[in-house]
């Protein structure tokens, strides 16, 4: 199952920029998050549902979903599977070139050749690496900014109802308070009190928003930060386990099993 809790808030001030290709089978899923850079992903193959705050959008091969800054977002594959590309912009590099993510709004799916034939150009960029191809994926992302900013604003959008906007509120407060905690005994109590609410309100909140109850979303940090350690191939199976908050080591293989798709031995390997 895939997975993600917040995307780089500060990236490299030389090359501002993330682009990875990412696949998700039938089923699974990028679980919320958020960031202050804008984000597109462009699908290829496949169909997805996304979850933008209170906005439920679908996306198929050759759409494209531009998520706002700071904008809570989710995405769910559908029975066929996904893959997609994903560009994200730093938010200081935006401002530079006169894009400043919290006066400027694009429609939220798109479909354009155009902006397609842009990202195919960087991932050629990417693969080739040829001399200054950095300078040429940057230029190319000022490129799509101009693109989008000439063709794709729309109007600021409606604000978000203050009730809404408070339940946003307590489930960041409580996705800080995990990463943070993860490594450490964390119980839904100690989620809720960081937030100031009572446990059972917080526990309708968390999973009104975010779809999932919040010991799941604990088990999901938790076996994401055990993946990055068991890919550096600096720990074992129970060294990465007990420094992501896995006391039973039974127990952290079903729940990584269950979460990342295979046994932490084989990513280990």
């Amino acid at each position: 199952m895939n997975f993600a809790q917040y995307e780089p808030h500060h990236l490299n001030p030389k090359f501002p920029i993330v682009f990875h290709y990412d696949k998700l089978e039938a089923g699974q899923f990028v679980a919320p998050h958020w960031h202050e850079n804008w984000e597109i992903l462009c699908f290829v193959r496949g169909s997805i549902t996304a979850h933008l705050n209170t906005q439920e959008i679908s996306a198929q091969t050759g759409e494209t979903i531009i998520v706002p800054s700071n904008a809570l977002h989710q995405l769910t594959s559908s029975q066929e599977g996904v893959e997609y590309y994903c560009l994200i912009f730093d938010r200081s590099f935006c401002a530079k070139y006169g894009f400043d993510t919290e006066e400027i709004f694009f429609r939220t799916k798109i479909k354009d050749s155009i902006l397609l034939s842009k990202v195919e150009h960087i991932i050629s960029e990417f693969r080739l690496k040829s001399d200054f191809y950095q300078a040429e994926i940057l230029a190319n992302v000022i490129s799509i900014l101009v693109h989008l900013a000439r063709n794709y604003t729309v109007p600021s959008p409606l604000p978000l109802s203050k009730a809404h906007s408070i339940k946003l509120d307590i489930v960041k407060r409580a996705f800080s308070y995990v990463d943070a905690h993860y490594s450490e005994p964390l119980s839904i109590d100690d989620l809720a009190k960081c937030t100031g609410f009572s446990k059972y309100y917080f526990c309708h909140v968390f999973k009104d928003v975010t779809r999932m109850p919040p010991s799941a979303y604990i088990n999901f940090i938790r076996c994401r930060h055990a993946r990055e350690l068991l890919s550096s191939e600096k720990y074992s199976v129970s060294e990465a386990a007990l420094r992501c908050g896995f006391e039973n080591l039974s127990y952290f293989s079903k729940i990584y099993k269950k979460y990342i798709g295979e046994l932490p031995s084989k990513t280990a390997k």
